[in-house]
């Protein structure tokens, strides 16, 4: 599914029928799941894709999530998330930058978290960039949860993150931040 989006955005891009850049009703789809989050959130009806795992997330935390955070974007920032999943790269505006690249060279510490429900971002999409980046201090983890549960879900404060905690307690100094990684 991801990649028939991908591909479409980049035949909608080059026909310039968006060049104005309209604004993306991406509030109505917050709103269309919050109210219907408990058909969304149900195993009995088969949903070619899902944002976390059917209970995987308690109803007030859920429904906060899907009230707040559909914001306001682009055609034209949903145009370059698709686009940068393609083949040529994600690049700056002029072409002088690409950031897969970038990214790839960069010799930091780097953690990946990959979610095996995540229909989203699933591991086959996060994997490839843990695999190409060249940093020699470099973690990857997956866990059973979906996109928005891997980080707000029911059992993320005990499984994600403590990891991230402890992770970042390696980089972080305690004298330097003692209440950077406190949680």
């Amino acid at each position: 599914m991801a990649l028939a989006l991908r591909e479409l955005a980049a035949v909608v891009g080059f026909t310039g029928l968006f060049d104005a850049n309209p604004a993306l009703p991406v509030r109505l789809i917050g709103r269309h799941l919050h109210k219907r989050a408990a058909l969304w959130d149900s195993t009995a009806l088969p949903m070619p894709i899902r944002g976390w795992v059917p209970g995987g997330m308690e109803r007030d935390v859920l429904s906060e999530y899907l009230k707040k955070s559909f914001e306001h974007t682009t055609l034209a920032i949903a145009l370059d998330i698709f686009k940068a999943g393609r083949a040529e790269g994600w690049k700056s505006l002029d072409g002088m930058t690409d950031y897969g690249t970038a990214f790839e060279m960069l010799d930091r510490p780097l953690l990946v978290i990959a979610g095996t429900e995540d229909h989203l971002a699933p591991p086959e999409s996060v994997r490839p960039a843990y695999d190409a980046s060249r940093a020699h201090d470099k973690t990857y983890r997956a866990f059973p949860f979906g996109h928005i549960d891997l980080i707000m879900g029911r059992e993320a404060t005990t499984t994600v993150w403590p990891l991230v905690r402890d992770w970042l307690a390696k980089y972080v100094p305690r004298e330097v931040a003692p209440h950077a990684v406190a949680m």
